[in-house]
């Protein structure tokens, strides 16, 4: 797990309109569950049944539950989100692990 508790924030933007973005060019959107221009920080991590469960809380206290199959995974989506490189905790791992 990358991300803390308390300390890591989400905020999604609405982006304007650029020259040269088609249809088909990838864009970052936001997820139908959260809203513009609002902060919402980690609140909690659990587990429920095979699944991981990373809570998000509003300024206004409202929880939104986002499931993912692992803590890679939600690791991932979080740092996609964020814009932010995660680190190659493998490679680490490995090289520190003789």
């Amino acid at each position: 797990m990358h991300y803390i508790i308390g300390s890591t924030q989400l905020i999604f933007h609405r982006k304007p309109p650029r020259v040269g973005i088609t249809s088909s060019t990838k864009m970052n959107t936001k997820p139908q569950e959260f809203e513009y221009n609002k902060v919402y920080t980690l609140y909690n991590i659990k587990k429920v049944d095979d699944e991981w469960c990373y809570v998000f809380r509003d300024s206004t206290g409202k929880l939104i539950d986002k499931h993912f199959e692992s803590t890679s995974q939600a690791d991932s989506w979080i740092a996609e989100k964020r814009g932010d490189v995660l680190p190659d905790y493998n490679k680490f791992y490995v090289n520190n692990s003789s």
